[in-house]
């Protein structure tokens, strides 16, 4: 166990007290939390250069005071009886106005007046993805056995230069290979494995690699209105001007793009799912993008988010297999599909972009990707297991989505409607606007149900009457419970209020008129 202890050798304190005293010290500001187990005597010795008499004396007098307790067999431990006075042990609780002079007393360079200008975007990024528990599925809803399979196969390490220190930036060959055979199929792309970089954040590390490289200050990109955030806060932490263009239920409006006739460098699209409308882009606006990018000569970074997940409609092909003047860069990941086991995603380059560039950068800032994981997922990609747990998952999704959109228009009839997308993973709903906003976000908390107001994804002029409500990872027995408990909580809340309104405007006495005579 390794332990730093630090305390003071005086000649007139006995060192056994000394040695105690610091470690009193170490449970007190947390260091050592209750029921912890601590060092044993011979590491004691080690730890503080003193003779085993000295630590057994030491440890008696933490006995004798209350502080540790020593069973048999198993060690000495913290006492648990201390957990109230180590609540906030190792915690720096920083008050509001102390927090804003110490920001103040840091040097104020261009990315940190950035940050903190974004920093209620991001708060409010965090909260909506709280809300909606991030998609996270459930161990019974991941291929589990494959898996566990997988990973005991490459644990053995059978083939030693997967242990070398520096492997290739863009990710393991074997994974590559696999992801280059399995986007042809599924999204009708057709790239080399070198054109192809593995990732271990699902979106935004890429992106912002991206920014460092092609993007400069004062750059104009289009981004979706409304949006995700975290793409957009990215672009402004590197000083591009933000240009948001609306959607509509064929998703982009590419018409009102090309309408700027501005000299825009980039587009952020995500074409299969479109948050939070849940809009797919049409075959024709991806076709009209892809025109304007080669005519304009700007960047598509399309991000693929839940691609996998449609109901009743067909597949599109991807803007980068619609695209022969390789504008287009193609971003996807395993996140929403095998979270939380495997994380990672990938970025597909142009073939006309220099990959040695953004090798290099990415060497750099990010060249160890973890081995096992990347066998793993190309043995899922390449034995079927990934697109056989795709089309079982979407099976189910479309069962519950059916369960949530049947469960919340009868129990809630004229007091919501909800949008009839057909992709992804949670439900957009509009609800009567006589409705408080908080009151339905305090009914969803009771009643279990995911949902979350879509005020992060607006820029401005956010509908305080618009929700998303996750569906996908719940089991549809307690998806129906949910629904029914929020709907009655609801219109329970939702009647007493109104009956409350009505009888305040029966029983107000009028005001007086002082312009009448008495």
């Amino acid at each position: 166990m390794e332990f730093v202890i630090n305390f003071e050798r005086r000649p007139d304190v006995p060192l056994y007290r000394s040695l105690a005293t610091a470690i009193k010290s170490a449970i007190s500001d947390g260091r050592l939390r209750p029921g912890e187990k601590i060092p044993s005597v011979r590491v004691l010795c080690e730890l503080a250069n003193v003779s085993r008499n000295t630590a057994h004396q030491c440890y008696q007098t933490l006995i004798d005071e209350g502080c540790i307790e020593a069973i048999v067999g198993k060690g000495a431990f913290v006492r648990k009886s201390l957990a109230h006075a180590a609540d906030t042990g190792g915690k720096s609780i920083v008050a509001p106005a102390e927090e804003k002079q110490l920001i103040e007393t840091i040097r104020q360079t261009p990315m940190i007046e950035t940050v903190l200008r974004l920093e209620a975007d991001v708060l409010s990024h965090q909260k909506t993805a709280q809300a909606l528990k991030h998609q996270m599925p459930s161990l019974a809803d991941l291929p589990l056995h494959a898996i566990k399979r997988a990973m005991a196969k490459h644990a053995r390490f059978e083939d030693p230069s997967l242990l070398a220190y520096s492997g290739d930036p863009f990710g393991h060959p074997k994974l590559r290979e696999a992801i280059c055979k399995y986007v042809l199929r599924a999204r009708a792309i057709k790239c080399s494995p070198e054109q192809i970089v593995i990732t271990s954040r699902p979106s935004q590390q890429m992106l912002d690699l991206f920014c460092r490289l092609f993007l400069t200050h004062g750059d104009l990109v289009a981004v979706e209105h409304p949006g995700y955030s975290q793409p957009r806060q990215i672009f402004e932490l590197h000083n591009a001007r933000i240009l948001p263009i609306p959607v509509d239920d064929d998703g982009l409006q590419v018409a009102a793009l090309t309408a700027l006739e501005k000299p825009i460098n980039m587009v952020y699209v995500t074409p299969s799912h479109q948050d939070p409308t849940g809009a797919i882009l049409s075959l024709s606006r991806r076709k009209q993008l892809v025109a304007w990018a080669q005519q304009s000569n700007a960047t598509i970074w399309e991000d693929d988010v839940e691609n996998e997940y449609r109901y009743g409609s067909e597949p599109i092909p991807a803007l980068y297999a619609l695209d022969s003047g390789n504008h287009v860069i193609y971003q996807s990941t395993f996140w929403r599909s095998l979270c939380p086991l495997i994380r990672m995603g990938f970025v597909i380059l142009p073939a006309n972009m220099s990959t040695e560039i953004v090798r290099a950068a990415k060497y750099m800032l990010d060249r160890d990707l973890p081995i096992i994981e990347q066998l793993v997922l190309a043995d899922l990609i390449d034995e079927g297991h990934f697109e056989r747990h795709v089309r079982e998952m979407r099976k189910k999704f479309t069962s519950r989505r059916q369960t949530a959109m049947h469960g919340l228009t009868m129990t809630l009839n004229g007091l919501l409607n909800i949008n009839r997308n057909t992709s992804g993973l949670h439900l957009r709903a509009l609800f009567d606007a006589q409705i408080p906003r908080e009151l339905i976000l305090h009914c969803g908390q009771i009643s279990g149900l995911s949902i979350t107001g879509t005020q992060a994804y607006y820029l401005n002029g956010a509908p305080q009457n618009e929700f998303l409500i996750q569906f996908a990872h719940i089991e549809e027995d307690e998806l129906k419970k949910q629904i029914e408990l929020f709907a009655s909580q609801l219109k329970s809340a939702f009647k007493m209020q109104v009956e409350a309104s009505i009888h305040a405007q029966i029983f107000t006495p009028p005001v007086a008129n002082s312009n009448c005579l008495t």
